[in-house]
């Protein structure tokens, strides 16, 4: 099973011993989702095919939904399970996503924020 290092707050999560935290089964999928989304595709320096697009607050378009989830799909080819864009919504240039995601044993829904 795979398994990477817990993100929290745009870093690295640490125990209070210093250790860093993992993560893994359909926790490490709805992060790798989170970030897929907040990330714009091309800027993370690491993997410079990881990430979306860069959003703009502007849900009123009929078919935002619909490329958000194309965006995220796209970005998380390879890393397993299966997730759909449930709701959104945009608020003082904030957009939220509600996702659902299985990695084929359970499934889980998590809210997603992306600052505008």
């Amino acid at each position: 099973m795979m398994k990477d290092l817990r993100i929290f707050n745009g870093d690295t999560f640490y125990f209070a011993d210093g250790s860093p935290a993992e993560v893994e089964g359909i926790d490490l999928l709805a992060q790798q989702v989170a970030l897929a989304a907040k990330i714009p595709k091309g800027s993370f320096v690491y993997d410079r095919s990881m990430g979306a697009f860069s959003y703009t607050p502007d849900t009123e378009r009929p078919n935002f939904k619909e490329t958000a989830e194309a965006r995220l799909r796209e970005s998380l080819v390879g890393t397993g399970g299966s997730f759909s864009v449930l709701s959104y919504s945009e608020s003082e240039g904030e957009i939220s996503l509600n996702v659902q995601i299985s990695d084929g044993y359970s499934i889980t829904e998590r809210e997603v924020r992306i600052n505008g």
